[in-house]
């Protein structure tokens, strides 16, 4: 069984990889606008469209999309972690609660 202080310690690794992501993604992000060797990379994944319900997202937007949607859903799971080992230490026995939640 695991130990609400793993759950926390993976709880804190994600978050921490989430910030990571996020990162990484704002540095791509401001090295496809600005540097010149990937301007032709930028323009060409910006000139690809893909015709959706009304909208025509590139390929670039596509990308940039996923790359925050990835982030979010990270930081979502770590809060989801959080909450649920706060109420398996709630229950009248926490190590049926842990069970429950970290087999």
């Amino acid at each position: 069984m695991r130990t609400p202080k793993s759950l926390v310690a993976g709880m804190v690794l994600t978050v921490l990889f989430a910030a990571g992501h996020f990162a990484g993604f704002l540095a791509a992000r401001h090295a496809a606008r600005t540097d010149p060797s990937l301007a032709e990379l930028t323009k060409a994944m910006q000139e690809h469209t893909s015709p959706a319900m009304g909208m025509s997202p590139s390929i670039l937007d596509f990308r940039e999309y996923f790359s925050v949607n990835f982030s979010i859903l990270l930081l979502l799971s770590a809060k989801l972690t959080w909450v649920a080992v706060g109420l398996a230490l709630q229950t009248p026995n926490p190590r049926v609660g842990l069970r429950a939640i970290a087999p």
